[in-house]
């Protein structure tokens, strides 16, 4: 389930944030444009 999908575009500068329990899977807290 998804409730921000945030557009990546190559370039953009992005925060990701990875659970420990699952390293494959990351979540971006935050875009700058």
């Amino acid at each position: 389930m998804r409730k921000h999908f945030i557009r990546i575009v190559p370039g953009d500068h992005v925060i990701v944030e990875v659970s420990p329990y699952d390293l494959n899977r990351g979540r971006i807290i935050f875009r700058e444009r």
